[in-house]
């Protein structure tokens, strides 16, 4: 049986994550909560010489069905979501 695929742009900025879960999508809120997390950390980033914040650090999330395929799906339905 077929399952459908989708993909998810997942945040590492919380506040940014329950927004767009909760259906706004208001690029000042995010704008906001982004600087905010960046002033929030700078100090830690300072320290370890890395961005701990950002979209770099963000992640697609792939799903097969209502299931995450990153553990879950097989080997070749991972490369062909990849494709």
């Amino acid at each position: 049986a077929s399952r459908p695929a989708s993909i998810r742009y997942r945040s590492g900025v919380a506040v940014i994550e329950e927004e767009a879960a909760a259906g706004n999508c208001d690029v000042e809120i995010f704008e906001a909560a982004l600087l905010d997390e960046l002033s929030r950390r700078r100090d830690a980033e300072l320290e370890r010489g890395v961005c701990l914040v950002g979209p770099h650090r963000d992640d697609l999330e792939l799903r097969l069905g209502d299931q995450v395929a990153k553990g879950f799906a097989s080997h070749g339905e991972s490369w062909s979501m990849a494709l």
